[in-house]
Protein backbone atom coordinates (compact mmCIF):
# COMPACT_ATOMS: atom_id res chain seq x y z
CA UNK A 1 0.00 0.00 0.00
CA UNK A 2 2.96 2.63 0.95
CA UNK A 3 4.21 1.61 -2.70
CA UNK A 4 1.22 2.84 -4.30
CA UNK A 5 0.50 5.75 -2.05
CA UNK A 6 4.25 7.09 -2.74
CA UNK A 7 4.29 7.19 -6.71
CA UNK A 8 0.56 8.92 -6.68
CA UNK A 9 2.40 11.55 -4.07
CA UNK A 10 5.05 11.98 -5.94
CA UNK A 11 8.40 10.11 -5.24
CA UNK A 12 10.63 12.24 -6.91
CA UNK A 13 9.55 15.80 -5.63
CA UNK A 14 9.64 15.98 -1.93
CA UNK A 15 8.93 19.54 -1.71
CA UNK A 16 5.83 19.34 -4.03
CA UNK A 17 3.90 16.19 -3.98
CA UNK A 18 1.99 15.31 -7.42
CA UNK A 19 -1.63 14.72 -7.70
CA UNK A 20 -3.86 13.70 -10.70
CA UNK A 21 -4.63 16.94 -12.19
CA UNK A 22 -7.95 16.65 -14.29
CA UNK A 23 -10.33 15.97 -11.39
CA UNK A 24 -12.86 17.90 -10.13
CA UNK A 25 -14.69 15.26 -7.03
CA UNK A 26 -12.61 12.00 -6.24
CA UNK A 27 -15.14 9.81 -5.36
CA UNK A 28 -13.26 6.42 -4.24
CA UNK A 29 -15.83 3.34 -3.63
CA UNK A 30 -14.50 0.14 -1.97
CA UNK A 31 -16.49 -2.80 -1.36
CA UNK A 32 -15.94 -5.07 1.70
CA UNK A 33 -14.07 -8.05 0.72
CA UNK A 34 -12.04 -6.07 -1.92
CA UNK A 35 -8.21 -6.64 -1.00
CA UNK A 36 -7.18 -4.25 -3.40
CA UNK A 37 -8.59 -1.43 -1.39
CA UNK A 38 -6.88 -2.23 1.49
CA UNK A 39 -7.65 1.27 2.50
CA UNK A 40 -10.21 1.64 1.81
CA UNK A 41 -10.51 5.25 2.84
CA UNK A 42 -8.58 7.91 0.67
CA UNK A 43 -10.11 11.10 1.47
CA UNK A 44 -7.65 11.63 4.79
CA UNK A 45 -4.59 10.46 2.19
CA UNK A 46 -5.48 13.08 0.10
CA UNK A 47 -6.65 15.64 2.30
CA UNK A 48 -3.72 17.99 0.68
CA UNK A 49 -5.42 18.07 -2.58
CA UNK A 50 -8.62 19.91 -1.60
CA UNK A 51 -6.78 22.05 0.86
CA UNK A 52 -4.91 23.46 -2.50
CA UNK A 53 -8.02 23.15 -3.65
CA UNK A 54 -6.58 21.22 -6.68
CA UNK A 55 -10.34 18.94 -5.85
CA UNK A 56 -13.31 20.40 -4.84
CA UNK A 57 -13.61 16.96 -2.55
CA UNK A 58 -12.97 13.75 -1.72
CA UNK A 59 -15.45 11.41 -1.29
CA UNK A 60 -15.19 7.55 0.41
CA UNK A 61 -18.27 4.90 -0.37
CA UNK A 62 -17.40 2.23 1.87
CA UNK A 63 -20.73 1.02 3.95
CA UNK A 64 -22.88 -0.89 2.36
CA UNK A 65 -20.47 -1.99 -0.87
CA UNK A 66 -20.87 -5.10 -1.95
CA UNK A 67 -19.16 -6.40 -5.19
CA UNK A 68 -21.08 -10.06 -6.02
CA UNK A 69 -19.11 -10.80 -9.14
CA UNK A 70 -17.82 -14.39 -9.68
CA UNK A 71 -16.17 -16.21 -12.11
CA UNK A 72 -14.92 -19.92 -12.25
CA UNK A 73 -12.24 -18.98 -10.06
CA UNK A 74 -14.73 -18.01 -7.69
CA UNK A 75 -15.51 -14.47 -5.94
CA UNK A 76 -13.67 -11.27 -7.31
CA UNK A 77 -14.40 -8.29 -5.25
CA UNK A 78 -12.12 -6.26 -7.15
CA UNK A 79 -13.83 -6.64 -10.63
CA UNK A 80 -15.01 -3.53 -12.29
CA UNK A 81 -18.53 -5.53 -13.59
CA UNK A 82 -19.17 -6.35 -10.36
CA UNK A 83 -18.66 -2.51 -8.88
CA UNK A 84 -20.90 -1.26 -12.21
CA UNK A 85 -24.25 -3.30 -10.66
CA UNK A 86 -23.91 -1.44 -7.10
CA UNK A 87 -26.35 1.23 -7.60
CA UNK A 88 -23.82 3.21 -5.26
CA UNK A 89 -21.40 3.17 -8.42
CA UNK A 90 -23.94 3.51 -11.33
CA UNK A 91 -25.59 6.59 -9.81
CA UNK A 92 -22.28 7.90 -9.25
CA UNK A 93 -21.48 7.47 -13.35
CA UNK A 94 -25.18 8.49 -14.33
CA UNK A 95 -24.57 11.75 -11.83
CA UNK A 96 -21.68 12.37 -14.11
CA UNK A 97 -22.41 11.75 -17.52
CA UNK A 98 -24.94 14.27 -16.48
CA UNK A 99 -22.85 16.92 -15.35
CA UNK A 100 -19.64 16.06 -18.04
Amino acid sequence: MHYVQKHLHGLNNKQVPSYPGNLRRWINISARGDLVALDRSLADDFRAMIDNQQVESITDWKEGIFNHYRDSQGLNAHKSYGYLINPVVSKSIADWWRTA
